[in-house]
C-alpha cells in the first residue's frame, strides 16, 4: 500500500532484500504500482538469484550489501575442542518453535550427553511458547546471549528456515535440517545442488552427532560454506548513488 501511494505520487520507491530468498518471496518488479521500482540486494549472489530466478532486469537491481556480512575463512573447521552443543534456530512461527522443542525434548529424554541452546527468532516472544517439556532439563538452555556468543559456544545448528543458518555455517557450525514427516522438504535455505545433512527422527540426530567426519564430509561442509560466505556482502553505499 505504501509503495502504491508513493508510486502514484511520483516518489522513488526502493525495496531491500535483507534475508533469504525462497519460493514464497513476493517482491517483484513489474507494472504493478504496489511494487518498488528498484530492489537493493544483500549481496551479488542474491542479485543473481533475482535476475535468473525471477527474471528481473539488472537495471532494477543494486547490490547494497548487509550488516550480516562476515569476514570468514574459506575452509570449514570442525570445533573439536568444544562439548557438542546444538543451537536450535526456529523460525518466527509458534508452531515451528513447538515442533522443534517437541523433537528436542524427545531426544534429550533418551540421550543426555549433548547440550542444547534455544535461540528464539526476534519476532517470537517467550511468553507465547510452551517450554514445559524442556524447561527443567539440565542440558537445555534458552538463550539471552548475543547471536555471536551462541554461535561461538555451539558446534552444530538445528534449523528449518531461519536465515541465521547463514551466519551459523560461516561460524563453522555443522548444519542439520530437521525434516517434518507430515510435509514435503521445505528446506528453501539452500540450493538443491548443495547437500545438507537432514534428520527425520531422534536416532538420525544421534547418528550425526556421534559421527566421525572424514575428508569427504569436510568437502561437503566446504561446499556449504562457499555458498553461505557469499550470501551477504559488505555495505556498498555507492550503490545508492545514481
Amino acid at each position: 500500500i505504501i509503495f502504491n501511494h508513493a508510486n502514484l505520487m511520483g516518489i522513488k520507491t526502493i525495496g531491500y532484500q535483507h534475508s533469504f530468498i525462497n519460493p514464497k518471496t513476493s517482491l517483484f518488479i513489474d507494472k504493478s504500482t504496489f511494487n518498488p521500482k528498484k530492489i537493493l540486494t544483500s549481496g551479488e549472489l542474491t542479485k543473481k538469484i533475482f535476475i535468473n530466478k525471477f527474471k528481473i532486469e539488472n537495471k532494477y537491481l543494486k547490490n547494497f550489501g548487509s550488516s550480516k556480512f562476515q569476514n570468514t575463512s574459506d575452509n570449514f573447521k570442525l570445533k573439536n575442542n568444544l562439548t557438542k552443543t546444538i543451537l536450535i534456530l526456529p523460525e518466527g512461527v509458534i508452531d515451528e518453535v513447538h515442533f522443534m522443542l517437541n523433537f528436542v525434548s524427545s531426544f534429550i529424554n533418551k540421550y543426555t550427553d549433548f547440550n542444547f541452546i534455544l535461540r528464539l527468532h526476534p519476532l517470537t516472544s517467550l511468553k507465547n511458547i510452551n517450554t514445559s517439556k524442556v524447561l527443567n532439563l539440565k542440558n537445555f538452555l534458552i538463550s539471552n546471549n548475543s547471536l555471536e556468543d551462541d554461535l561461538n559456544n555451539s558446534t552444530h545448528v538445528l534449523f528449518r528456515g531461519s536465515a541465521a543458518i547463514i551466519e551459523a555455517v560461516n561460524k563453522n557450525l555443522i548444519p542439520i535440517y530437521l525434516a517434518n514427516t507430515d510435509e514435503l522438504n521445505l528446506n528453501h535455505s539452500f540450493p538443491k545442488d548443495i547437500f545438507i545433512p537432514k534428520v527425520n527422527n531422534i536416532e538420525d540426530l544421534k547418528d550425526l552427532l556421534d559421527k566421525k567426519y572424514n575428508k569427504d564430509d569436510i568437502n561437503i561442509f566446504n561446499n556449504i560454506k562457499n555458498f553461505t560466505k557469499s550470501y551477504f556482502d559488505k555495505y556498498n553505499f555507492s550503490s545508492l548513488i545514481e
